[in-house]
């Protein structure tokens, strides 16, 4: 038997965030419990052009190991491959899949004409190319009556299986409670996927069906930005919840009523909404174009009826609810799975399998690093480097002279000078660094390039072009100065996505960035180390040879690089020279320009230890520079602190982040040309009650460590077969 053998493969694209995939994941759920092995093949849709994250329904399939991943360039066998949704297919692709399959579906999740017979996508060039991505002649099936119809009117329709394909839920997961309390206030609403499409086409037809009765509540979930807009002015009875802003089983157990209307063009290919409604006992209240999917267990009503249609379901919901149960329970149950698979694919395999992912590939990342004035961008990258699994490959490019800190941390490590360091003419550096990159992609199977960095290098997007099966990922922080920026920003068009670790000052953020979010996954601040990989206060000050008893100040200043730290530094040192209580600890960058001679009081020493996060406990407070890492490392260890932000223009905006944190109590802010303020923060700082208020306040501010958040982005992205673009 072929090496990984699976009785079905999934091809889809697992961003999908509607009814296509919450369908899917029920699906391999019941065939899995029927015991059949079920894998998943990631192919990137024609509709998608938003890094959205995987369906969490699928991605906890895949956690708990009953999903497959197969990862890119290792060959499968199955007995059935179902390619779901049309739009999967809608790209030809890059790289064969390497699917060897004895029976060949295409799910249709999507009709192929709107309500105004215009082509939601290229029905034979989708046929064309799922017979190219399966490798072999695939038959059609609808998931309903809607799906079906709108191949009526095409005269080059692909053939269609006879039955349809519907979809399914768990029913025991999903039935509600049978007692459904009496409301006093009437409350209807919808959930959706937030697209506009799924909303009535304008206010005036939204409030034909919805009302603006101040005795009906009207709750949404799944709205789009645009929809407050659309809805202007919103009646102070509607409530626009934003998708994903709560569960979808708690949000429908506070409704009477499921009041689903769409816009006048949109065809709903089935209402995998509607079916969870039913499921969780919502009697559902339904335009006539969903009646052949749903009317025999739910009111159909024109929009201008469909209101007090919803107040009599109130009265007497009982007998709705139970014609919802049994419509599941007749053709959306789990049985109609089990009964459907042992039709086309007979009995399970007896060959099982425990692995969340297979592959007979290692796919690298690149992950590539500027020179940056501090250690921020290739420590970021270390960072997610660290959290990438196995079987992907990390490999470190950097033009950061620190490229020796990365090769400490055990990755291959490739370091490119930048032109300056150089002394080159930055045209022929670009070209240079096109020519390195193209080989460093072909030569480590590179799946991914991520980018660490404020300004994208022109001989890297000319090498990414060049590898269209290469996924491009943008790590790019905030804070960028006001007024900056604006040649760099427009670059991120040539990425597939920008990863944004945020930033806890980021409510003082007025540079670019907060504007330009059409491709950015914002994740958790990045940290290199977890909390549970830093040393204890004992242990931390044993390692560093530092006093047990003295209160240790940590000065970390930067290298010097752009911005002259000197009098602070020296003004710190003085002023804390005399008091054998304190201990001072001079943090030395690992590129600075030369290593600075410096007379040191008795009560100081100089380390160049990175990464100093590991030994934070070891110190009772720091007076810092802003930078992206020393600021959330210090904050992540709730370490009081005064900050000193670095003011050159080139650099990120430091001084509100040290705004941010002084508003908070966290810190002190001292400007580099004030040394009264800094003064008057050293005797605060020496207050032992002042430290704990501060240290205390900084807790207040704790986030999740980022890193692993961009890994997994990264990872999904990895998985994820590539299609050809015009």
């Amino acid at each position: 038997m072929f090496a990984n053998f699976y009785d079905i493969v999934v091809v889809t694209d697992p961003r999908f965030q509607g009814g296509t995939n919450a369908a899917i994941a029920a699906e391999v759920t019941a065939a899995v419990q029927a015991g059949y092995k079920v894998a998943l093949v990631a192919y990137e849709a024609s509709n998608i052009r938003q890094p959205f994250p995987i369906n969490a329904r699928l991605a906890k399939l895949i956690d708990t190991g009953q999903l497959t991943v197969i990862v890119p360039g290792t060959a499968v066998h199955c007995m059935l491959s179902i390619l779901h949704n049309p739009l999967t297919a809608g790209l030809l692709p890059l790289t064969p899949l390497q699917i060897k399959a004895e029976k060949r579906l295409v799910v249709v999740h999507h009709p192929p004409l709107d309500a105004n017979g215009t082509p939601y996508y290229d029905h034979a060039a989708c046929d064309r190319n799922a017979q190219e991505l399966l490798a072999g002649p695939v038959e059609w099936v609808p998931v309903g009556p809607n799906a079906r119809s709108g191949f009526d009117y095409l005269e080059d329709a692909p053939k269609l299986l006879s039955f349809d394909w519907p979809n399914v839920i768990d029913f025991d997961a999903w039935r509600g409670s049978s007692q459904h309390p009496r409301r006093e206030t009437l409350t209807i609403g919808r959930h959706s996927r937030p697209d506009l499409r799924k909303f009535p086409d304008n206010r005036e037809r939204f409030t034909a069906v919805y009302g603006t009765d101040p005795n009906v509540r009207v709750d949404l979930l799944g709205c789009p930005r645009e929809l407050r807009d659309l809805l202007h002015p919103v009646a102070r009875s509607w409530t626009l919840r934003p998708f994903g802003s709560m569960p979808v089983r708690n949000y429908l157990d506070q409704l009477d009523v499921f009041v689903y209307y769409h816009r006048s063009d949109w065809v709903e290919a089935f209402g995998y909404a509607v079916l969870e409604a039913m499921a969780r006992g919502v009697p559902c209240v339904l335009p006539p174009s969903l009646a052949p999917s749903f009317g025999d267990a739910a009111r159909i009503a024109e929009p201008k009826d469909a209101l007090e249609a919803a107040r009599e379901l109130a009265e007497n919901p009982e007998p709705a609810r139970q014609a919802g149960f049994e419509l599941i329970h007749q053709r959306h149950s789990y049985e109609t799975v089990r009964k459907r698979l042992r039709t086309m694919v007979g009995a399970p395999a007896k060959k099982k399998t425990t692995s969340s992912a297979i592959s007979s590939t290692t796919p690298g990342v690149l992950l590539i690093s500027t020179n940056g004035i501090g250690m921020g961008h290739i420590a970021r990258s270390i960072a997610v480097a660290r959290r990438l699994q196995e079987p992907i490959r990390p490999v470190l490019v950097t033009m950061s002279q620190g490229a020796a800190v990365a090769a400490e941390f055990g990755y291959h490590v490739e370091f490119i000078p930048y032109h300056n360091y150089l002394g080159v003419d930055s045209v022929v550096w670009n070209r240079s660094l096109r020519e390195e990159l193209l080989a460093l992609v072909d030569a480590f199977d590179a799946r991914a390039v991520v980018f660490d960095g404020n300004s994208p290098f022109q001989g890297m997007l000319d090498a990414m072009s060049l590898r269209p099966h290469v996924w491009s990922i943008w790590s790019r922080r905030g804070m960028w100065q006001k007024n900056t920026g604006a040649e760099f920003i427009n670059r991120e068009a040539h990425f597939d996505a920008v990863l944004e670790p945020a930033d806890i000052a980021e409510a003082f953020d007025d540079g670019p960035t907060p504007q330009s979010v059409s491709r950015t996954r914002k994740v958790s601040p990045i940290l290199m180390l977890d909390p549970s990989e830093q040393l204890t206060k004992a242990l931390a000050r044993k390692e560093l040879g530092l006093s047990e008893d003295a209160t240790t100040i940590l000065l970390q200043l930067g290298g010097g690089n752009n911005f002259d730290m000197r009098l602070c530094r020296n003004l710190v040192l003085n002023h804390l020279a005399n008091r054998p209580d304190v201990q001072i600890v001079l943090l030395d960058w690992k590129i600075s320009p030369t290593t600075l001679e410096i007379e040191l009081p008795a009560n100081a020493l100089r380390l160049s230890t990175f990464p100093i996060a590991r030994y934070l406990n070891a110190f009772d407070a720091t007076v810092s520079a802003v930078g992206y890492n020393s600021f959330h490392e210090a904050t992540a260890a709730a370490l009081p602190a005064i900050y000193i932000p670095n003011e050159n223009p080139s650099q990120d905006n430091q001084l509100a982040r040290a705004a941010f944190a002084a508003r908070h109590g966290a810190a002190f802010l001292a400007r580099h040309d004030r040394p009264e303020q800094l003064i008057a923060a050293l005797e605060q700082l020496m207050v032992p009650a002042h430290r704990e208020v501060m240290s205390s306040a900084a807790k207040t501010l704790v986030f999740e460590n980022g890193s692993i958040q961009a890994a997994d982005l990264i990872t999904q992205l990895v998985n994820c077969n590539r299609g050809a673009k015009d």
